[in-house]
């Protein structure tokens, strides 16, 4: 979930396209939007047991992309992140 998908992020929404994913490992980037979908987006991954890596720290001025720095910085976490996520559905 991007800074720039125009998407409704809803916890139904983000539910389904975590089950959709087939990697063992799932790590969300947490981007620099309302704090609603931010919420919506760790409920879900923390649901899994996935790992979240915030963009806050390292927004441009923009407010929506990382700083040139800040890319660096989310890479060498993503590359370095603990897998920790398990299979489970929310669905009712």
């Amino acid at each position: 979930v991007g800074s720039n998908d125009q998407t409704v992020i809803t916890e139904e929404w983000a539910n389904r396209l975590r089950i959709s994913l087939n990697g063992k490992c799932v790590v969300w980037l947490i981007p620099n939007r309302s704090e609603y979908v931010r919420g919506v987006i760790l409920k879900v991954a923390a649901f899994y047991r996935d790992t979240v890596i915030d963009i806050r720290p390292w927004i441009s001025k923009d407010r929506i992309h990382p700083t040139p720095n800040g890319y660096t910085q989310l890479a060498k976490q993503t590359q370095t992140a603990e897998c920790t996520s398990v299979t489970r559905s929310l669905a009712k």
